[in-house]
């Protein structure tokens, strides 16, 4: 079809209940605060401190978009396309009404054929209040807000425990789209691995052509990665629907980040010369696999220790795994979220920068969170090319929604339908999830939980018929009797973060590494921790006053859950004085809060690493953030600047991993291999040392199979007061260090060397005479490595690189032993 783009200036009209009504310069795509901000009317930089609470003034308001533009030629068929409108509004073209909407997650095509002028158009959106929209409806249970369960746009953005509340309208990109006579069309195109062999894989191409056209012979084709035919049919076509079948000699697989390459074929079809349509796609397959546990085994007795008993009625246990082309794969990962909280620039460029970091890290599974959005097609391309897997949740989060109710399935299926034709063909997606803790006391044999209704008449139906070969589980959590039970299925630990806090107020947390082992799962989709940001990024919202001498914008910038007895950042902060000491200064507290969360990261993910046969996978609550967090859930923080947590991911999701534990009286050190190497010798020395000095205890090699996860040393009493065992393995590629210390880890600063080469981009860190057990780097910048440990006269060169946004890299550091 003809494409005539009509984004780029808009005419904008702000109306005020009360009449305060003013025009301003608009941007499609965009959004009703961006040209705010640009109008002069809100903050110039709404992130800093308190400003966002300028935002609540216009929440009411109702907004009208123009543009003009000429048209000359046939109209037949016309449409006028908004990649979204956010939420509710009416489409007028030349004072004609052509369409309602009430979806903001969704693509919308709108006919205009009636309605289309020869010669200058005018097309007008009148964009109303998403919350007075709602006002009469009936309140519905909700976390954070009850009104949004009515409205199908974002949720997060209503105001969450990590964001604040940025309730605004929007347009997405708009286009005009015109038939060519004679010529063929389709955007609906379903490409799926049906069967892969020692010889060849057997790929599937149904296409809907979704306009009428003469017979003709068209060309189908399959390219290589390297853009080589590697299977091609010539096909007579008349029909609206063609299904064409290849099979594809030794093909190359589609793996997950460090189980294998992510090579992309292309699917073409050809109309002579011309390309009719092109895509990319991954040959691969994918299985969950259930299987049961031995009643009375190994593993069903780990079960019954860590059992929750509040959510787990389990009586048969089963693991959750997750196998690409046949191949376990440990998955590791975070939640997505979307990485602003309204729309403005074009966010390409920011979610490569986000996703390759992840990509950097280790990070092979990224969950799409259903109180977001369905993200852009260029999202999950990058995901794709990545090796970075990705679960989506349909867009419903912590509520009662109105499934009751038919004009909410009727939207549902809308959604599905979109997401589906969106996202089906990206071989980085494994499984579709109807909603974000819904259904949290349902199980599959419960005739009327929460979500159900909307899970099994208004998203499945779709997915059956739109992209059959791929899972679709109802709710997540999922899996047992109840869903949020723990021995079966996917597991939300952030489910029992209210016990977890009860702890932090009532225990002195010495035994914090066992009260986290409480928390094992056969799989985790949502692993909570929490943690300051870097001074860098602070300073890009906060004054230092701000930083190092109050709390009251610490508060603002973490946001919270009103339900919760304290604050979330007092549930930080009195966690990390009782675990890793009181807070000395302004200083001193804001290091502690940044390594509170690497040590958090670092302890419940080699759990779930050296626990290989229980748990399968670890995705924690969140990857990324969605505005300015002072002392949020993310790995990376609102200005793509990994946080100390990002570099203990990386650390633990390296292939090769030392781990040390204490358990049933015994010191011990395992070795985990979940690398694509069949195995890795590496050798091994077990240390003991206080501040000052160090002691070998053991040294010796091992052969790390593929797969594995094995206890290497084992012993009792081998520390004294104040003592750290610590277990370092080297081999080919293959470098790293573990420690273990009992009770609280409380922490001091101390003396080192800092030499930064500005020219190289290299930061060397060297000991004095005590150990440092964290050297912490700041700046804008992205660091080889972070919070590192070096023994008594050790040192290490890390090398960095500048953040691509903010001022220029300026580079700190500090040094912290443990007292």
């Amino acid at each position: 079809m003809k494409r005539i783009d009509l984004c780029g200036d808009w005419a904008g009209k702000c109306n005020f209940p009360d009449k305060r009504d003013f025009e301003f310069d608009g941007t499609v795509p965009g959004s009703a605060i961006f040209d705010l901000i640009n109008a002069g009317r809100l903050p110039k930089d709404i992130f800093w401190r308190d400003n966002a609470d300028a935002v609540a003034e216009f929440e009411s308001c109702d907004y009208v978009y123009k543009k003009k533009f000429d048209f000359e030629g046939e109209s037949r068929g016309a449409l006028l396309r908004f990649e979204r409108i956010d939420t509710y509004a009416d489409v007028y073209l030349n004072g004609k009404k052509v369409y309602h909407s009430e979806n903001g997650n969704i693509r919308h095509d709108i006919d205009v054929e009636g309605a289309l002028l020869q010669g200058e158009n005018l097309v007008e959106v009148h964009l109303y209040s998403p919350s007075v929209w709602v006002k009469d409806m009936p309140l519905r249970y909700g976390a954070f807000t009850r009104e949004r369960m009515n409205t199908r746009r974002m949720q997060c953005t209503y105001g969450w425990d990590w964001v604040a509340r940025f309730l605004t309208c929007a347009l997405g990109e708009c286009s005009l789209l015109l038939p060519e006579e004679g010529k063929i069309f389709t955007e609906n195109v379903y490409i799926a691995t049906l069967d892969i062999d020692g010889e060849s894989a057997t790929v599937r191409a149904d296409v809907c052509f979704e306009q009428k056209y003469s017979g003709r012979i068209l060309d189908f084709a399959i390219l290589s990665p390297e853009g080589k035919v590697a299977s091609a049919k010539k096909k007579y076509c008349a029909e609206d629907f063609v299904r064409i079948d290849f099979d594809i000699p030794a093909p190359r697989l589609w793996y997950p980040l460090g189980y294998g390459e992510q090579p992309l074929y292309t699917f073409l079809i050809k109309d002579g010369e011309e390309t009719v349509y092109g895509e990319t796609f991954g040959i691969r397959t994918v299985k969950i696999m259930q299987l049961p546990d031995e009643n009375g085994g190994e593993v069903y007795k780990r079960c019954l220790e860590f059992r929750n008993e509040e959510y787990d009625k389990n009586e048969i246990f089963s693991g959750f795994v997750l196998k690409i082309n046949g191949k376990k794969v440990f998955c590791r990962g975070g939640n997505w979220v979307p990485c602003v909280p309204f729309t403005g620039e074009n966010v390409d460029s920011r979610q490569s920068e986000i996703l390759e970091l992840c990509a950097e890290a280790g990070v092979n599974m990224i969950r799409v969170w259903g109180g977001g959005a369905f993200e852009s097609k260029h999202f999950y391309s990058e995901c794709s090319r990545l090796g970075i897997m990705v679960t989506q949740d349909f867009l419903m989060a912590c509520g009662a929604y109105p499934e009751d109710e038919d004009w909410f399935i009727a939207q549902l299926q809308k959604e599905a339908r979109y997401a589906a034709r969106l996202i089906r063909n990206q071989p980085c997606l494994v499984w579709w999830t109807g909603d974000n803790e819904n259904a949290v006391r349902g199980c599959d044999t419960d005739e009327n939980y929460r979500g159900r209704r909307s899970a099994y008449e208004g998203i499945a139906p779709v997915l059956y018929r739109e992209d059959p070969h791929r899972r679709f589980l109802p709710s997540s959590p999922f899996g047992g009797e109840l869903y949020a039970s723990n021995t079966v299925g996917t597991t939300h630990n952030s489910q029992y973060l209210g016990r977890f806090f009860k702890y932090i107020l009532n225990e002195d947390m010495s035994d914090y590494k066992e009260e986290l082992k409480k928390y094992r799962a056969r799989f985790i989709v949502e692993e909570p921790q929490m943690g300051a940001a870097s001074v860098s990024s602070l300073r890009r919202f906060m004054t230092d006053e701000d930083i190092f001498d109050g709390v009251d914008m610490w508060h603002y910038h973490t946001k919270s859950n009103p339900r919760l007895e304290k604050d979330l950042f007092d549930y930080l902060r009195i966690m990390t004085e009782k675990i890793l000491g009181e807070f000395s200064c302004g200083r001193d507290r804001l290091f502690k809060l940044r390594y509170m969360q690497y040590e958090w990261v670092r302890t419940v993910m080699e759990q779930a690493r050296r626990e290989r046969a229980i748990c399968s996978g670890i995705v924690f609550w969140m990857m990324n953030d969605c505005w300015p967090a002072s002392s949020g859930w993310a790995l990376i923080d609102f200005y793509n600047l990994p946080k100390d947590s990002f570099y203990s991911f990386k650390r633990c999701a390296a292939p090769v991993l030392a781990s040390l534990d204490f358990e049933g009286g015994s010191y011990r050190a395992d070795v985990i291999n979940d690398g694509d190497e069949k195995e890795i010798k590496v050798s091994i020395k077990v240390l003991a040392k206080d501040c000052r000095t160090v002691k070998t205890v053991s040294e010796f090699s091992h052969i790390a199979k593929k797969d594995s996860s094995d206890t290497v040393f084992e012993s009792e009493n081998l520390l004294g007061e104040g003592e750290v065992l610590v277990c370092e393995i080297e081999g080919d590629y293959v470098k790293d260090r573990a420690f273990y210390r009992h009770g609280a880890l409380a922490l001091r600063p101390t003396q080192a060397e800092f030499e930064i080469d500005e020219a190289c981009r290299t930061v060397t860190v060297r000991a004095g005479a005590e150990y440092i057990h964290s050297a912490m780097l700041s700046g804008n910048a992205i660091f080889d490595d972070n919070c590192f440990s070096l023994l008594p006269g050790e040192a290490r060169t890390v090398a960095y690189r500048p953040l691509k946004t903010g001022s220029p890299e300026c580079i700190e550091a500090e040094a912290y032993t443990l007292v």
